[in-house]
C-alpha cells in the first residue's frame, strides 16, 4: 500500500514536470474567462464530466476561486460539487447499479455493506 503511494506520488510529479498542464489550464481559463457570464455554468459542467470519469476536481476548485473571486467562485465550486455528488449518486443507484452488482454481488464484504446502506443509509453518510 506505501509503496503504491509512493509510486502514484512519483507519476504525479513527474506529470506536473513534464507535461504540458500548466499551458491546458491557461488555456481552459481563458476559454472559461471568455464565455462572460456564462463561464460559471461551463466550469460548473467541467467539473461535472471531471468528477464522473474519477478525475480530481480540486483543480476547477481553485480555478473558480481564482477566476471568479472569493465568493463567486465558493458558490461556483461549491454549486458543481454538489451537483456532481448528486448526478453521481444518481448514476449509482439506477444505472451503474446493475454493473456493480454483476462485479461485485458475489463478495461477502459487498454484499454486508449494500445491505447496512440500505437498512441505515443516512448514519452510515
Amino acid at each position: 500500500m506505501i509503496a503504491a503511494c509512493l509510486l502514484a506520488a512519483v507519476v504525479g510529479l513527474a506529470a506536473l514536470r513534464w507535461l504540458p498542464g500548466k499551458q491546458y489550464l491557461n488555456a481552459l481559463a481563458a476559454e472559461i474567462q471568455s464565455w462572460g457570464i456564462w463561464g460559471p455554468v461551463l466550469l460548473v459542467v467541467i467539473y461535472l464530466v471531471t468528477t464522473l470519469l474519477l478525475l480530481p476536481a480540486w483543480v476547477f476548485t481553485v480555478l473558480a476561486g481564482f477566476l471568479f473571486g472569493v465568493v463567486k467562485g465558493t458558490l461556483t465550486a461549491s454549486l458543481a460539487s454538489v451537483t456532481s455528488a448528486g448526478v453521481a449518486f444518481l448514476l449509482g443507484r439506477t444505472v451503474a447499479r446493475d454493473w456493480v452488482q454483476r462485479k461485485l454481488g458475489h463478495s461477502p464484504r459487498f454484499q454486508a455493506i449494500d445491505a447496512a446502506v440500505e437498512s441505515q443509509g443516512f448514519k452510515l453518510v
